[in-house]
């Protein structure tokens, strides 16, 4: 069975980038935490009134993901190709692929997915949100994690391209 795990390679862990982590030490950390976060995370699902991207736990890793004996492929955004999460990655020791993509341009954003102010945020990172914007934005530290994060749910939701259009 084949299951895949969806996270952010270039946003910021342990003084570095996620995807770093993996490569340094063969393991896959949620960056929602271990299971002790599982009570509020669960919390804060049920009280938010939104969409399925804040409710919906898409995957629920108890123990830990060894890079060499689990991982058949890392799936980047074109975004990352010839970068630092490019590099890390070819280091996994498995196959790097790549999907699609994700961009949306941020003048035709509905403020009343998440709201104004994320709307706003979005504009002020620059006329197309793309991962690496985003990671870019969540790295600098200028910006509330929580609110970029909102932001990437306006990417996750809306930005999917199709095969071939990058």
């Amino acid at each position: 069975m084949s299951v895949t795990l969806q996270f952010r390679p270039d946003w910021p862990y342990a003084g570095g980038l996620v995807i770093e982590s993996l490569a340094r030490d063969g393991v896959y950390r949620s960056d929602f935490g271990g299971p002790e976060m599982l009570p509020q995370l669960s919390e804060m699902a049920d009280a938010s009134g939104f969409d399925d991207l804040d409710e919906c736990v898409e995957a629920h890793v108890h123990s830990g993901v060894v890079i060499e004996r689990d991982v058949e492929a890392v799936v980047l955004d074109p975004c990352f190709r010839d970068t630092a999460v490019e590099a890390a990655a070819a280091r996994l020791g498995c196959a790097v692929e790549w999907h699609p993509g994700f961009r949306v341009a941020t003048d035709g954003l509905d403020p009343g997915y998440r709201g104004q102010e994320y709307v706003d945020l979005a504009r002020s990172l620059g006329d197309v949100l793309t991962p690496d914007l985003l990671g870019d934005a969540a790295r600098s530290g200028d910006y509330d994690p929580q609110s970029v994060k909102r932001v990437w749910h306006y990417l996750a939701r809306f930005g999917r391209a199709e095969s071939g259009s990058l």
